[in-house]
């Protein structure tokens, strides 16, 4: 997660580091080594807003990212669901199940704690759902 933090904030578009890293089993796939936790959703969220902002475009990263995610949606925040929204819609990923789980929480959280909504949060989330019922996906 990192690493891939670290070259989305320098802008380095690393092939041969993307071949390395996100070539099936994907890293987040694998069972967790002992004594080594699985990736948290947090981690994973940062993972794709990372690889968004270094514009890679493959469908089945953020689907197999999107399929570990579906499981602890309950567990992301306003930010965390808008982040993953944007970056979905930044990588022109189309996979409308995940989207519609990021639309439906984001509605959730909204209704539950308005008053904890961020505005960058609400931009975010706006933009990217209005991207993907544009069909820009």
């Amino acid at each position: 997660r990192l690493l891939l933090k670290g070259y989305a904030d320098a802008s380095v578009r690393d092939g041969a580091l993307f071949r390395g890293l996100l070539t099936p089993p994907m890293p987040w796939e694998a069972p967790a080594a002992a004594g080594d936790g699985a990736a948290a959703p947090r981690e994973l969220v940062s993972i794709a807003v990372a690889l968004a902002k270094l514009r890679f475009r493959s469908s089945g990263v953020f689907q197999s990212l999107g399929e570990r995610l579906s499981v602890h949606m309950e567990s992301l925040g306003t930010m965390d669901v808008a982040s993953l929204a944007n970056a979905y819609s930044r990588a022109s990923c189309g996979d409308q199940e995940v989207v519609s789980q990021l639309a439906a929480r984001f509605h959730v959280l909204a209704a539950e704690r308005p008053q904890q909504l961020q505005p960058a949060a609400v931009t975010l989330a706006l933009n990217a759902f209005a991207l993907c019922a544009a069909g820009d996906l």
